[in-house]
């Protein structure tokens, strides 16, 4: 993801605050009630990219 965007550092300080977002997302549900009964799951904070 980050390869093509080598050079063009408007585009990687973008993906950066996309992330930032994502990041904080799970970080919520993660410190919430909602998530008392995960456990052992791989949670991917990706933008997107596995949902297609």
């Amino acid at each position: 993801m980050f390869e093509e965007t080598r050079g063009a550092p408007g585009k990687r300080a973008a993906e950066a605050q996309l992330l930032k977002k994502d990041l904080s997302g799970a970080l919520v549900f993660l410190s919430s009630h909602a998530s008392d009964y995960v456990t052992g799951q791989t949670i991917a904070v990706d933008g997107g990219w596995l949902a297609g």
